[in-house]
């Protein structure tokens, strides 16, 4: 019996010392450093080139055969690309305007030509008008007479330019020309007031999900790197589009608008387009200005 006991003893040591060598086991590791992740950019940069009567803002002066406004006198609306985006879904903020005319009348009409520039990825761009203010600023005899509820009040929305604005929008090819295969955005010049339908802002959609205005297709991007023109012509009277030719009319324009005033802000945005394929810019774009 004491020989069965220690075999057993035996047995159970042996056991003990194969359970203690499992825990070494073939092994091997490989490491992948240095793992980045950057953010791509959006950046939206506007420059503009701009004509009166027929007249061009060249070096801050006006050149060109039109009596007015006068050639070589000082002019604002021609700059060069413009960067102040503010973020992803930025607003173009800037201190250069479109249009600065102090002394409109009947007839005269203007046209801008806008290059966007959206780097360097696909992006949906919408435009922006938002009216800030359309008031009286004086009351002259012959506006009085026109306008029987003229006021000095500058708080009031009662002037008549936006009434007698007319507009138009082309996808232009950057010669400041509209041309036969160019979208047209308010056919015939629509009138700012009628485009405003009640309320202080205009949303246009360049590119979003539904339509993209310079391929004239039910969608796409504007491209990152490329360069893309907008002509945006005014005319202070009737606007008519008859093909390729743009008249403006200003008999239809009464004393009301004499002196009044109209400030706006006209503002471009950039958001990315990947990952975001149902955005669009009247619905889901909410302008910060």
């Amino acid at each position: 019996m004491k020989r069965i006991i220690l075999s057993l003893t035996m047995i159970v040591a042996v056991g003990a010392i194969v359970i203690a060598s499992t825990g070494a086991f073939f092994s091997d590791t490989e490491t992948s450093t240095g793992n980045t992740f950057t953010a791509g950019e959006i950046d939206l940069t506007i420059d503009s080139q701009q004509h009166y009567n027929g007249n061009s803002c060249i070096n801050g002066f006006w050149s060109g055969s039109a009596a007015y406004p006068v050639p070589g006198s000082v002019c604002f609306g021609t700059w060069g690309q413009i960067d102040d985006a503010q973020g992803l879904e930025g607003i173009n903020v800037t201190s250069e305007k479109f249009f600065t005319f102090n002394d409109l009348k009947p007839g005269d009409w203007g046209e801008n030509t806008i290059s966007l520039h959206v780097d360097s990825n696909p992006a949906w761009v919408c435009a922006n008008i938002k009216v800030k203010s359309d008031y009286d600023v004086t009351c002259t005899e012959p506006e009085e007479a026109d306008d029987q509820d003229c006021s000095t009040d500058l708080n009031a929305f009662n002037g008549e330019i936006a009434e007698n604005l007319s507009l138009a929008w082309w996808a232009d090819d950057g010669d400041s020309v509209l041309e036969g295969n160019e979208n047209v955005f308010f056919m015939n010049g629509s009138k700012l007031s009628t485009l405003l339908n009640g309320g202080d802002t205009l949303k246009l959609t360049l590119a979003d999900s539904l339509q993209n205005f310079f391929t004239n297709l039910n969608s796409g991007p504007l491209n990152g790197g490329t360069t893309y023109y907008v002509g945006m012509q005014w005319c202070f009277g009737d606007m008519v589009i008859n093909g390729t030719t743009i008249t403006c009319n200003g008999a239809p324009v009464n004393n009301a608008s004499q002196s009044d005033s109209l400030t706006a802000d006209i503002s471009f945005s950039a958001v990315q387009s990947r990952n975001n394929s149902s955005f669009r810019c009247k619905d889901t774009y909410k302008p910060a200005i």
